[in-house]
């Protein structure tokens, strides 16, 4: 697409809910709609990109921005006034160029295009986000706050209210602060200042000069987001294996498809004839051969099938055998599927339904021992020890054992946690605090370390216990050596950290400890003979802080050659 010389002044809008889109106006009629009479006091939403052509959103224009959405509006207020710190004293971005847009508690920070020498791109939403993980690593590193900024906020069309747009739930409006107001009025004030409509006026784009430290983070980020585009399509064509066939897929192929779901299978057979390699155009002529099983009333004509392919044909999807079992299981053969992910040999898999069904029904630790030494019965072919069980009968009232005494498949399904079959023989080892070192395996995204998103409070309403029970587990979890200092299960004795079904660790695992005094009031000290412990819980529960006024360029300037600017 020639998109040079063109103006990228069109966005899309929704009014009332963020659901009724597929409105585009110009950016700046939008931006008047909610200073007019018949406004009517609804929510209005924009996206943050404009295009130059409604009928091409591939490429896009706008600002960059992030987003901090913590509870806390102190930390909130604190981590968004370091960033922009930051990034005024490392990358030269002034601080006029900053806006600030205040809804409820979350706060959005909008930089001028110009300053940072952002241009119409491809995947601009993806650049935003790699700047975001960086930004979110400096925020890090220097005040110990994981994933400060939301990159959830990135998607090609991605909404966001519009200043000015009316807030039902309360009663307020979304307002723009000064980088003062923003910095050293009480939470209490702005709450105040949003029951009134209120807009700023800040400099054109064009009265900004371009920022070379600012202008070359962003090209990084672009060359970055290209990089990974052509490692992926290169590992998909390097990969793909034309031989091996997904057994629903010809089944599919084979008997045809009812009215309801043709669509679905077409988009899936497309995802994995993309992940194979096989050229959109060549796929879109074998499409037509494809269906012709499907039941033939109202049968998607082919500019319908030539769209599903192109939206199948994106990066961003995946094909999800789960869809397919829920929509299509007739077709389904997982058993003797090649491409079915076979489960590591010498491991006990627990599948996480079968784990939320123990704590829908606050089962007893011994149910969950059960529950492991039934699939461990199941992996060595002896089912006929499952009579043995303790709580035989209570696995069946709940629905994991059927009425013939077998496992019932219906939990059988989704995600798995694989562990050693060694860590069988070590349940007798555990008392009471089982149920939380499983849950915090139910809890976790790959197995293998803690979420960090869950805190003390989140584990004990799951349970339905007090903190301080959470907490007296921890310790006795810790002290056994079923968890190590940096979060990993430790699923055996001998040798700790031999893990089963591991994810790539870079994304969950801790990293180094940031340079800060740990505070008082989450250390617990417990006395023994002779010696003190030292106990740290998983997440830290640390009092509300009280926000400072403090201007941190200053001390961002002393790692650095540069001086902050004034």
């Amino acid at each position: 697409m020639n998109f040079k010389g063109k103006r990228f002044e069109y966005i899309e809008y929704a009014t009332g809910y963020e659901g009724n889109r597929g409105n585009f106006a110009k950016l700046s009629d939008v931006e008047k709609l909610v200073w007019t009479k018949h406004y009517g006091k609804k929510e209005l939403w924009r996206t943050m990109y404009s295009y130059c052509d409604i009928n091409h959103l591939e490429v896009s224009f706008g600002p960059y921005y992030f987003e901090s959405d913590i509870p806390d509006f102190e930390t909130n207020r604190k981590v968004v006034l370091y960033a922009v710190h930051y990034l005024n004293v490392k990358y030269d971005i002034p601080i006029e160029a900053f806006k600030f847009k205040f809804t409820n508690k979350s706060v959005w920070v909008e930089i001028i295009p110009s300053v940072m020498g952002i241009s119409p791109s491809y995947n601009l939403n993806e650049i935003f986000r790699e700047i975001t993980f960086y930004l979110n690593k400096a925020v890090y590193e220097a005040l110990g706050i994981r994933d400060a900024f939301d990159t959830n906020v990135y998607s090609p069309r991605q909404f966001s209210r519009v200043v000015g747009s009316f807030l039902p739930q309360s009663q307020r409006y979304v307002i723009e602060l000064t980088y003062h107001e923003l910095a050293s009025y009480p939470y209490q004030w702005i709450l105040n200042m949003a029951k009134r409509p209120r807009k700023l006026t800040y400099p054109q784009n064009e009265d900004f000069f371009v920022s070379e430290e600012a202008k070359r983070l962003f090209e990084y980020c672009r060359n970055l987001v290209k990089q990974k585009k052509n490692l992926g399509q290169e590992k998909r064509i390097l990969c793909g294996d034309l031989t091996k066939e997904r057994l629903c897929l010809l089944s599919m192929e084979k008997h045809g498809v009812e009215k309801g779901n043709r669509n679905l299978a077409l988009f899936y057979a497309s995802v994995d004839k993309r992940d194979k390699g096989v050229p959109q155009e060549k796929w879109e002529k074998e499409a037509v051969h494809f269906m012709r099983n499907f039941e033939k009333e109202k049968i998607d004509s082919l500019s319908q099938i030539k769209a599903t392919v192109k939206s199948a044909y994106k990066d961003k999807y995946v094909f999800s055998c789960r869809k397919i079992r829920e929509n299509l299981p007739e077709h389904c053969d997982c058993e003797h599927c090649p491409f079915n992910r076979k489960k590591p040999s010498g491991s006990v898999a627990v599948f996480r339904k079968q784990l939320a069904q123990l704590l829908k029904n606050n089962a007893t630790v011994q149910c969950y021992k059960d529950l492991f030494l039934l699939q461990y019965y199941k992996e060595k072919g002896q089912e006929h020890n499952f009579k043995t069980l303790k709580k035989y009968k209570e696995l069946k009232k709940m629905g994991l054992l059927t009425s013939e005494g077998k496992i019932n498949s219906v939990y059988e399904r989704g995600s798995y946690i694989a562990v050693p079959a060694e860590f069988v023989h070590s349940l007798d080892m555990f008392k009471s605090e089982l149920i939380l070192y499983l849950l915090m395996l139910y809890c976790s995204y790959n197995g293998a370390t803690l979420n960090p998103k869950m805190k003390t409070v989140h584990y004990a309403k799951k349970l339905g216990k007090s903190e301080r029970t959470v907490q007296r587990h921890w310790k006795t979890l810790v002290e056994n050596g079923w968890i190590d200092e940096k979060n990993r299960f430790c699923f055996t004795k001998e040798n700790p950290h031999k893990l089963v079904d591991l994810l790539p660790e870079e994304e969950f695992s801790e990293t180094q400890e940031p340079k800060q005094e740990k505070p008082v009031d989450s250390v617990r000290k417990e006395k023994g003979r002779g010696f003190v412990l030292l106990v740290f819980p998983p997440v830290f529960e640390a009092k509300k802080p009280e926000f400072v006024q403090q201007d941190m360029r200053e001390i961002i300037a002393m790692y650095g050659q540069k001086r902050a600017a004034p």
